[in-house]
């Protein structure tokens, strides 16, 4: 069952994303859930400094009440994970536990590594291809 919501979800992400990179938007963390698990070290020591940055978004996200809960359960998650050797964010749950954090933070906002440029690269190249592949047959038919 898990397996069929992680297709579906997947999908629908695909989908969303290409019409992001069609409309050149701003890309999020929840449109490339790949690369959360290296941002780790960047929300345990950058969080309480960009914390407000988050409580700003609350009024204005779809569901405020859950935007501010999901701050609060965040934070007890940071602070709870702070001394951990393994990496909490590699958690596949982690996207779905904290999906408003990661739906209000831009790729732009954060310090990307190299290896993270090149996977949100590969991923928009991908899905250009996938999708455009798949407009492209249905012209045919």
């Amino acid at each position: 069952m898990s397996t069929q919501i992680e297709k579906a979800y997947k999908s629908i992400s695909d989908l969303n994303l290409w019409f992001k990179v069609d409309d050149s938007d701003d890309l999020k963390l929840s449109d490339i859930p790949e690369i959360i698990p290296y941002r780790w070290n960047y929300f345990k020591t950058e969080w309480l400094n960009i914390k407000k940055k988050y409580l700003n978004l609350v009024a204005n996200y779809s569901d405020p009440d859950l935007f501010n809960k999901q701050i609060q359960d965040f934070t007890l998650f940071i602070q709870s994970q702070n001394n951990s050797v393994s990496n909490p964010f590699s958690d596949s749950d982690i996207l779905f536990k904290f999906f408003s954090i990661f739906d209000n933070t831009t790729t732009q906002d954060i310090p990307l590594t190299r290896e993270e440029s090149e996977i949100i690269s590969k991923k928009v190249n991908r899905i250009k291809k996938r999708l455009f592949l798949m407009l492209n047959e249905r012209n045919h038919d």
